[in-house]
């Protein structure tokens, strides 16, 4: 819509319209079908982050070779730590105790961004914000609609080891 200077238009000529004027009927008609239609559109649209699945399915039983990630020694109990493997693909790496190791891809499941270590407890998506818990892959913040994709992971002698076959 523009607006130009135009004469000012006498809205009592042509039977209480003018040329050029909406009538308020019309106004009122587009505003209310607008609306409906935001609010179906709203409908279906996608489903919030709180109705789809956030816990993170358990990672399969380690099959095939183990793939070393880093030395045992760069991830101590409780910290986080970052590989790439498998051709540059990164994934992330969270140490519950002496002998348990989470392992996750690190692709955000909302839009795809690299998920960093982050400088907080959870790990990081730098793109529009989501966390995610590193003990459960579980989104814990943002618009992230469910949980990385946990490998399964584990120690082996002064290594940490992940499973990406399986």
């Amino acid at each position: 819509m523009s607006l130009t200077n135009q004469e000012p238009h006498d809205a009592t000529e042509n039977e209480g319209t003018c040329e050029g004027c909406t009538s308020r009927r019309h106004l009122l008609t587009v505003s209310s079908l607008a609306g409906v239609t935001t609010l179906g559109l709203a409908a279906c649209g996608s489903s919030s982050a709180a109705s789809q699945s956030s816990t993170a399915a358990a990672p399969a039983s380690p099959t095939g070779e183990a793939t070393v990630a880093m030395p045992l020694s760069d991830l101590a109990v409780g910290a986080k730590g970052t590989a790439k493997l498998d051709g540059g693909r990164s994934y992330l790496f969270y140490r519950v105790s002496e002998t348990d190791i989470k392992a996750y891809r690190a692709v955000c499941t909302h839009a795809g961004c690299l998920v960093e270590v982050g400088a907080d407890k959870d790990f990081a998506c730098p793109c529009h914000g989501s966390m995610f818990d590193p003990a459960t892959g579980a989104p814990t913040a943002g618009p992230a609609p469910s949980a990385l994709a946990a490998y399964p992971a584990g120690v082996e002698g002064s290594n940490v080891v992940i499973y990406l076959e399986g």
